[in-house]
């Protein structure tokens, strides 16, 4: 193999083991156990400020709504 495509194995390697470790907040252990390690504090205030109104929750009162689910 050359040590070109040996380089790229290499790095997709590395890719998915980051991704799979480190995914959604999570981390897995040395068992492959997820453990919830959240994120900081100003992340979810960034994520909050980009998408302002995108994670309201609708209201108690479901006659007030203004959508449907549809099949």
């Amino acid at each position: 193999m050359k040590l070109g495509e040996q380089v790229v194995e290499r790095w997709r390697g590395l890719a998915e083991h980051l991704i799979t470790k480190y995914n959604d907040g999570y981390v897995k252990d040395e068992n492959a156990r997820a453990q919830d390690s959240g994120y900081p504090e100003g992340w979810y205030r960034e994520v909050l400020k980009s998408g302002p109104g995108k994670f309201r929750l609708a209201p108690a009162d479901s006659s007030s709504v203004d959508w449907k689910l549809v099949d």
